[in-house]
């Protein structure tokens, strides 16, 4: 028998396992050498790794675009201004909102002035999104009835809303009554109407019977409606006798494109600018567009800031037909914040915070100009909703995070109050509001049912407790309770900021802190204890009943009836602050102005708001400037004072001179803070949602 040979595994085993190190150091050998030839031809060719960001500039549209609008980089696309549309800026979105088909003119869209019926429905095909069951953005589509006309004959989209030489009744005009956004079959004919009084107490005329026809710019206004001649009311960012002057000063920067020394400025189109060629933006600050090798890489080292440049269509600054730009200046601090930052923007300096390239952001500010369509009053949600779905749909950087590094202000009344109940893409974004009040209880429903009323009855039962603490307040109804706790500000990633001054601090800021800010006028006589001066409503919701309980108490309580103490419903004038050493700073239907009114008198601050944040509050010390009292010791208020020695008064009026450039703008007064200590707010936020601080949506 022949006997096969036996192999030793283990002697195989060792033999293949020489074999495979062998071949693991010739293949490492092969790899360092490639390695080794890759450095070489690095340093002997150049060779550089593919960079993540690539910068562009002269963005490439339509040949004519600049003619008329801007061509933007980001977006490959023309902006026009508002009314305006096409690759060259070339079609009428609201023919029949113009006067006329031969110039270049500004639609008139509001309801100064009577006007063609089909400029409402053009109107709402942007004005009106298909969201929200088709929210409209415009008052004049806000459910409103009126008069207008249509011309017999012409199809919609070659109608106009110019009245012919013979006013109303002009033949060719058909009336009618209703809501035009219905349609006209919704409408009731009517007879051409006799006369029509403007809201400033003119009666619009022709536009023949004015100079230059206002250049299509305005309306004609008379004393009668029989004058012959009349006066043009000018629209907007227009003036003279035939509002043939723009007003460059209604832009960011009056389309300067900042401090950039040699560039030639732009044209102001009732808040669009219309820049030169290779240039577009807010303020004509953009000259360059970025791609990105990597997608988003936002910057952790510093704050870096991308403002968005969005269709005049979208979002505009919103205006009237002859009402001009009459907003109330408290109310326009998103302007002024947005100006500091688009200089900001413009500026060569390594410090700036705006990046032109939003693959490198972290933060990315949205404008709305929400006050111009809302007022004060009405909430912006509609607004809201009709943006961030064109982010959404346009843009990239919205959907890396759900919108939570996404900066909208809402600078109305009681900013986003009352959103609880509604979608999470608005309560992602970091809003920035004057109104700082943080419920501490479950938000409830104002729609009262069985089960929200009886969840209602337990909360004034418990509220009640506290209620009995408050001396000579009145009791609160279930209304009342409904306001006062609802949410309107998470601490953790909203921003209070300061609102504008009104403009009667300004002459006397210099008086009271000197020149240089750095020296509190102690010669000036204060000889008021204690000072306020404002409206007093029935409703406890208005200033959460403090300013009621102080009147009740200085009419009840000896303590309070003293002559240091001014204390009066109207017909004191406000510079009566400077001759005050406390001022009373309380709530209004939400914010109030009274905090930087006193901030900029020298007057230190009484704050009455219990649960409300205050202006900044994250970033200016309180403690050093001002006394904080709750509802609970208001009845006390007079010991309170009294108690305060002189030198701990001197203290706060050091801490007022410390701080009161925080309560400024640098737009109004050119040694304000307010948008540096905005912009260091903003930074916490940054950092807030970075450490994963933001907590789950109330919804």
């Amino acid at each position: 028998m022949t006997h096969l040979p036996m192999f030793d595994l283990r002697a195989l085993e060792g033999h293949t396992a020489a074999a495979y190190s062998h071949f693991r150091q010739d293949r490492a050998w092969t790899i360092l050498l490639l390695i080794y030839a890759l450095i070489i031809c690095t340093y002997v060719h150049g060779l550089k790794p593919a960079p993540r960001f690539l910068r562009h500039v002269g963005p490439r549209c339509h040949e004519n675009c600049t003619k008329n609008g801007n061509c933007n980089g980001d977006t490959g696309k023309c902006d026009c201004s508002f009314g305006y549309e096409g690759p060259a800026c070339e079609s009428r979105s609201m023919p029949a909102c113009h006067t006329s088909q031969k110039t270049r003119s500004p639609p008139q869209y509001g309801t100064w002035s009577l006007k063609n019926c089909n400029c409402f429905r053009q109107l709402a095909q942007i004005g009106c999104p298909p969201l929200g069951d088709r929210e409209c953005l415009y008052q004049a589509l806000w459910n409103v009835s009126l008069a207008c006309f249509e011309v017999d004959g012409v199809p919609p989209e070659q109608q106009t809303s110019d009245v012919p030489r013979d006013g109303f009744s002009h033949p060719s005009l058909r009336w009618y009554w209703g809501q035009p956004l219905l349609g006209r079959e919704a409408m009731n004919e009517t007879s051409p109407p006799k006369q029509h009084l403007l809201p400033n107490g003119m009666y619009q005329l022709p536009l023949d019977a004015c100079p230059k026809r206002c250049n299509e710019r305005g309306i004609c206004g008379g004393g009668s409606p029989s004058d012959m001649q009349g006066t043009c009311i000018c629209m907007a960012s227009y003036k003279g006798k035939s509002c043939e002057t723009a007003a460059q000063e209604d832009c960011y920067l009056s389309c300067s494109g900042g401090s950039r020394a040699g560039l030639p400025s732009g044209t102001c189109i009732q808040g669009f600018c219309h820049c030169p060629p290779g240039r577009w933006g807010l303020a004509c600050t953009r000259d360059e567009y970025y791609t990105s090798n990597v997608g988003w890489k936002p910057s952790y080292a510093s704050l870096r800031i991308f403002v968005y440049d969005l269709p005049q269509n979208v979002v505009h600054m919103r205006t009237d037909d002859g009402s001009g730009q009459t907003q109330d200046a408290m109310y326009l601090a998103e302007q002024a914040f947005l100006s500091q930052l688009l200089a900001d923007s413009a500026s060569s300096s390594s410090s700036s915070v705006v990046t032109q390239n939003p693959w490198e952001a972290n933060l990315f500010m949205v404008p709305t100009w929400s006050y111009w369509y809302t007022s004060n009053t009405v909430t912006p949600v509609r607004l809201f909703r009709h943006v961030i779905q064109y982010l959404r749909t346009n843009f990239p950087y919205w959907n890396e995070l759900g919108g939570r590094n996404h900066v909208l202000w809402a600078v109305n009344d009681r900013g986003s109050c009352d959103w609880h109940h509604l979608e999470s893409d608005l309560h992602h974004p970091i809003l920035v509001t004057h109104f700082g009040q943080a419920a501490r209880l479950p938000p409830l429903h104002v729609m009262l049912n069985t089960e929200t009323l009886e969840a209602l009855e337990r909360r004034r039962q418990s509220i009640r407790k506290v209620q009995q603490m408050l001396t000579d307040f009145r009791e609160f109804n279930h209304v009342d309770l409904y306001y006062e706790n609802m949410p309107c500000y998470r601490p953790e990633k909203d921003v209070v900021v300061v609102p504008i001054a009104p403009g009667w601090v300004y002459p006397v800021i210099h008086t009271v802190y000197g020149k240089d800010h750095q020296q509190y006028n102690r010669s000036m006589s204060r000889p008021y204890t204690f000072f306020f001066s404002g409206g007093i409503r029935t409703e406890m919701m208005y200033s959460q009943g403090v300013r009621q309980a102080i009147a009740k108490m200085q009419q009840e309580r000896s303590t309070w009836n003293r002559p240091d103490f001014l204390i009066r419903t109207a017909g004191f004038p406000r510079a009566s602050m400077m001759q005050s050493k406390f001022c009373l700073a309380p709530s209004g239907w939400g914010w109030g102005i009274r905090l930087v009114e006193a901030m900029a008198a020298g007057c230190v601050p009484v704050i009455v708001q219990d649960g409300i944040y205050q202006y900044l509050w994250d970033v200016v010390p309180y403690d050093e400037f001002a006394v904080r009292v709750s509802r609970r010791s208001l009845h006390r208020l007079p010991q309170i004072l009294d108690a305060i020695t002189p030198e701990q008064l001197e203290a706060l009026q050091a801490g007022l001179t410390r701080w009161h450039r925080a309560f400024l703008y640098g737009t109004v007064h050119p040694d304000g803070l307010a948008y540096n200590f905005t912009l260091q707010s903003l930074r916490r936020r940054l950092t807030n949602m970075w450490s994963a601080h933001y907590r789950r949506s109330l919804n």
